[in-house]
């Protein structure tokens, strides 16, 4: 089981996307819930020979984040590490694009990251509650990075072994 606690939203609004990926990245301060989803239209076609089924293939295939948080002010040293709600939305009312990132920074096994822009924002300052904010980031072009994963491969005789690190597509990385 992985804890959704350690992993949070990271932006990178200073590394070009020319780099190929963020460089530059600072946590989105004091959110409460992140999230990753990504979905794929279908194509459709029929012709006579179906039998009056639907047909499809693969489409476009689009990426997006979501986050929730509280609403804080940053003093200046922390701005150099994290990024606020205000920072948010001068993103999105700027229409700056940029590098983002969902990852547990400690163990960086899950990484989720690309190039994105802000495609809605919204506050709520209720009369009993928390000043809150969310906020969803749309992926533009193919995610980057989709995560390592950690295996272990055990020895037949006494269940010990050692970790082997792979990517998504199944290659070794390393062995720990």
């Amino acid at each position: 089981m992985i804890n959704g606690r350690f992993y949070g939203i990271f932006i990178d609004d200073v590394t070009p996307r020319s780099a190929g990926k963020g460089a530059n990245y600072r946590m989105v301060a004091c959110a409460t819930e992140n999230g990753f989803s990504a979905s794929a239209d279908g194509v459709s076609y029929n012709n006579k020979s179906d039998d009056g089924f639907d047909q499809s293939y693969t489409g476009r295939i689009s990426t997006s984040f979501s986050l929730s948080g509280q609403a804080v002010g940053l003093r200046t040293s922390e701005k150099l590490t994290q990024v606020n709600f205000n920072e948010l939305l001068t993103l999105m009312l700027n229409k700056r694009e940029f590098w983002i990132k969902m990852y547990d920074p400690v163990d960086e096994t899950i990484i989720r990251e690309t190039w994105c822009r802000i495609g809605s924002y919204d506050e709520s300052a209720p009369l009993e509650g928390v000043y809150t904010f969310n906020a969803s980031f749309v992926g533009v072009g193919k995610p980057v990075s989709v995560g390592d994963y950690i295996i272990k491969r055990l020895r037949a005789t006494d269940n010990s072994g050692e970790e082997l690190r792979q990517d998504g597509k199944n290659n070794i990385l390393e062995v720990r």
